[in-house]
């Protein structure tokens, strides 16, 4: 009987030995795509080759181990790289949507969904064209906006892009309409392999969609594979999520899913699999209980397996924490307290001043429509925004439909930040009094953006120090974590209920995805109060109930610990 580690090689020989020009594999989650795609290329030889995803941790982790031998892109930079080479710059302004969909309400119109309609290909919506004359008229393009472009471009010249010995589109269950048909151009480019995994789709609100990689499967235009055995989780974590979605399945739930294979390579894994034989449960009573929780369970966690963390080749979290972002902020900043290596990317000061947006475009062209737009939208009135909006309209240049004096100021303030730039120094008393003036309480925030860099030597990270991590559901998709706690997890939290009391498919496919990043253990945290079960005036706040998600994994999978009173934990 063979092992699974020839098993293994099998399913991968497959794929390496067939000749067709189009093949689609299934792979569920740590089942060995890097290396698969690694394998391919080599057996190829040396040849031009394209490998496309939409997750940038994957497309570092690539292009880090193949980049040398393959073009390995995120798909909106591999398309604003080809619309460069055919129109020159490009500028992409991710935001560009609501400031058109803010001139379409200035000037009358109640266009909506810009996005919506370039993702699903409404090419004859009024939404699309007004869009793209705005886009002229800014001289700015929006992700979607630049793959509708590309696409545009495409059907009347595909000799734009290059020919390719051979093309791999990961992560298909991600992709919408808009991409899709894009990809449909590139397959005119070279021999295709597509992979994906519909139990992973779980970014619906870009309109992406499993149907489209499910549709690929059943055409009969593909070769079909898989890859099933994962090697990254215990063997405890592949069982239950197998068993979870059976018991969706029966429910009615991941309708059109596509029957796969997903097993865990448990050939040389005894010690972790015996180590970490349950997945650990537990109730508490708020946020600030599940903070010690974590803290308890990060002091368990064995110094190998810290140092192996932030050792490895590809090193991993030693802590994952995976949740929605109002919990994941408020462990922040409980954790942060003990543990300095821990990181959690919310949205900066900088990330949400649309002021400081407005002066690093207006530095690389002073005359810019979108500069000038957005700077009046935040430091004007809203009379004088529509004023200026529906002057400029799609001809004036926006900063001459603008008053000398409010121009002026702007100027000086770019003018002075180009000075301080060019000599490498700090704002004088002055030069920040002037931009005061004109900003006021958006003044610190361009300040410290452009004040001197200050070279700062890294200090080593200490590798017996656990690193932590939080993202949401949907941030942790590509990334693996040692221990990994699923916290708030709660109906109405994890899963989303709808109004008619049903539960969409993206939410079975998030609770995959967070289950399986687990390396080691899992943990899944239950909370009863976000807060104090009781208000000031001692009325009881809404208690949340348990995710109905946990009762659809076998008891056998877990060491459920109960509801538990933050003394208790230790």
């Amino acid at each position: 009987m063979p092992t699974q580690a020839e098993e293994r090689t099998r399913y991968l020989n497959l794929v390496l030995d067939s000749t067709a020009t189009k093949k689609l594999i299934v792979a569920g989650p740590g089942t060995g795509k890097t290396y698969a795609f690694k394998e391919i290329l080599r057996k190829l030889g040396p040849g031009n080759y394209l490998i496309l995803s939409f997750i940038r941790k994957l497309v570092d982790e690539l292009a880090s181990e193949i980049g040398d031998v393959a073009e390995v892109k995120t798909f909106h930079a591999f398309c604003k790289g080809i619309l460069h080479e055919v129109q020159g710059i490009v500028d992409i302004y991710p935001k560009l949507p609501q400031i058109i969909q803010k001139d379409a309400e200035l000037v009358g119109f109640t266009f909506s969904d810009f996005e919506t309609k370039f993702r699903n290909l409404k090419e004859e919506s009024p939404e699309i064209k007004f869009f793209l004359a705005r886009g002229d008229y800014y001289k700015y393009l929006s992700f979607d906006d630049s793959v509708y472009r590309l696409y545009q471009l495409l059907k009347e010249d595909n000799s734009i892009l290059d020919n390719y010995d051979h093309i791999i589109v990961d992560e298909y269950q991600d992709f919408n309409k808009l991409e899709v048909e894009f990809i449909k151009e590139l397959e005119k480019k070279g021999s295709v392999l597509i992979v994906g995994d519909d139990d992973q789709a779980i970014y619906e609100g870009r309109s992406s969609s499993p149907a489209f990689l499910r549709q690929r499967y059943n055409s009969g235009d593909f070769e079909i594979f898989e890859l099933p055995y994962c090697s990254r989780c215990p063997k405890v974590i592949v069982d239950a999520v197998g068993a979870f979605i059976l018991k969706v399945l029966e429910l009615g739930g991941l309708e059109g899913r596509l029957d796969k294979h997903y097993l865990p390579f448990t050939q040389g894994n005894d010690q972790i699999n015996e180590l970490y034989p349950k997945i650990k449960t537990i109730t508490v009573s708020v946020i600030s209980t599940i903070a010690k929780y974590i803290e308890v369970e990060i002091l368990k966690i064995p110094i190998t397996e810290i140092i192996e963390s932030n050792t490895a080749y590809n090193k991993y979290p030693t802590v994952l924490i995976i949740g929605q972002k109002h919990y994941l902020a408020e462990l922040h900043k409980k954790l942060i307290k003990k543990y300095p290596n821990i990181a959690f990317e919310s949205r900066s000061e900088e990330d949400a001043s649309k002021v400081l947006e407005a002066f690093k475009i207006l530095l690389k062209d002073h005359n810019s429509n979108l500069g000038w737009r957005i700077i009046t939208e935040e430091l004007q009135s809203a009379l004088t925004l529509k004023a200026a909006v529906l002057k400029a309209q799609t001809t004036s240049p926006f900063r001459e439909v603008l008053t000398t004096d409010f121009v002026e100021n702007i100027v000086s303030i770019i003018e002075i930040i180009k000075i301080v730039k060019k000599e490498v120094r700090e704002f004088s008393a002055a030069e920040k009094a002037i931009i005061r003036a004109s900003l006021n309480e958006h003044t610190d925030i361009l300040l410290n953006y452009f004040a001197p860099i200050i070279k700062v030597e890294p200090v080593e990270q200490d590798p017996e120090i656990p690193t932590i991590l939080l993202r949401t559901f949907e941030g942790s998709k590509g990334l693996s974590g040692g221990h990994i706690f699923i916290v708030g997890a709660n109906d109405g939290s994890i899963p989303k209920i709808e109004s008619n009391h049903t539960i969409k498919d993206i939410e079975c496919c998030k609770f995959i995805v967070a289950l399986t990043r687990t390396r080691k253990q899992c943990h899944i945290i239950s909370n009863k109060w976000l807060a104090s079960p009781m208000d000031k005036k001692g009325n009881w706040n809404t208690t949340f109930p348990k995710s109905q998600f946990i009762g659809l994994i076998p008891s056998q999978y877990i060491l459920d610990q109960g509801y538990q009173k933050k003394e208790k934990i230790k």
